[in-house]
């Protein structure tokens, strides 16, 4: 048990740390209304049992036209957990852009996660096998 405790505590501290990086890098001032990339904030709601929590992201382009997305959230007040997704963009006639990525994250197995940037907007649904929601994030400064 105390090596259970102590991997997932390296693993949540790393985690940590690489958003901390990811969030600094994504403070570019001046990100226009409907880009993708930057930072995020706001939270995110579970529809099975009404749970909330902070969450931010920092997305980044990739050269495949992708975007590395850094998560950080915490849920029950006391836990924070940060993850890493990504996320392919697909630009819509109206100026939107919707996203859409996949992975495996533990323990909740897969993990999707859906939305669409609009204006300073950022609104996604996510599904896992134990879990399903919302985010809601606005552009953060």
């Amino acid at each position: 048990m105390r090596l259970f405790c102590g991997v997932l505590l390296v693993a949540v501290l790393t985690g940590c740390s690489s958003f901390h990086g990811e969030w600094r890098a994504a403070g570019e001032p001046g990100a226009p209304a409907g880009a993708v990339a930057g930072r995020w904030e706001g939270r995110w709601l579970s529809d099975r049992n009404g749970h909330t929590g902070p969450l931010r992201a920092a997305l980044r382009p990739e050269p495949d036209g992708t975007y590395h997305a850094a998560f950080r959230g915490k849920w029950w007040r006391v836990f924070t957990t940060a993850y890493d997704l990504t996320l392919h963009a697909e630009p819509q006639p109206d100026g939107t852009v919707k996203l859409a990525g996949e992975r495996r994250l533990f323990p909740l197995g897969a993990y999707r996660f859906e939305g669409v940037v609009a204006g300073t907007n950022l609104n996604a649904r996510y599904a896992a096998s134990v879990d399903e929601g919302v985010v809601e994030l606005r552009r953060a400064p």
